[in-house]
């Protein structure tokens, strides 16, 4: 009564809108004077106009969609590489090396190029073999792994005491590994010098 009747309109034609499934809107059609059926060919060319706009909605939509991926992508991207902890990604399938941040670099001593394509077994990182052969069964049993300390070797041949964090993921849809490491060497090495002072102290009070 508010809209129809004022402005004269006595048929329409309203074609859907969708877009993934959902309908989002209405294209419509109106026709003012005596009522009318609407033809074959309308009815074709409407739908055809609706199309066009749930097309153009999609393209809009992906392009916003990647639009934030990209930023999402910069910002962990930054991240990633000012971390003052190692952060290294790696394939699950080859265990190999796909990215290191620059903290992991500096602790290896190594060129991200030489580091890049090799598996830790390859650079000789691991200590004991079957402890990273123990790490990456239990990652790929449970997905998660948290606060493992792990003895490392960096390409100086210096011994690390690394607590390590890992999780998997997929990039592309193949499976990956995000592993997080914290040098705790100076702090085991602290912990271990109080514990002979506490061992002098006590032979001394005796």
């Amino acid at each position: 009564k508010n809209y129809l009747r004022p402005m004269g309109i006595s048929s329409m034609l309203d074609a859907p809108v969708w877009v993934r499934g959902e309908v989002v809107g209405v294209l419509c059609h109106e026709h003012t004077g005596p009522p009318r059926d609407w033809s074959a060919e309308e009815i074709d060319f409407a739908s055809a106009l609706a199309a066009m706009v749930s097309l153009a909605l999609e393209e809009s939509s992906r392009a916003h969609s990647e639009h934030l991926l990209r930023e999402s992508e910069e910002r962990f991207s930054k991240a990633f590489h000012a971390s003052p902890v190692n952060i290294t990604i790696l394939r699950l399938g080859d265990n190999k090396f796909i990215e290191a941040n620059d903290a992991f670099v500096r602790w290896i001593g190594l060129s991200r190029d030489r580091i890049l394509g090799h598996d830790s077994e390859e650079l000789g990182i691991w200590v004991n073999a079957d402890d990273r052969t123990k790490f990456l069964a239990d990652l790929e049993c449970t997905g998660s792994l948290r606060e493992v300390e792990c003895q490392l070797r960096s390409s100086r041949g210096t011994v690390h005491t690394i607590v390590q964090s890992a999780d998997i993921f997929e990039i592309n849809r193949e499976p990956h590994m995000l592993v997080i490491g914290l040098d705790i060497t100076q702090r085991k090495q602290a912990e271990a010098e109080l514990l002979r002072t506490l061992a002098r102290e006590k032979d001394l009070g005796q």
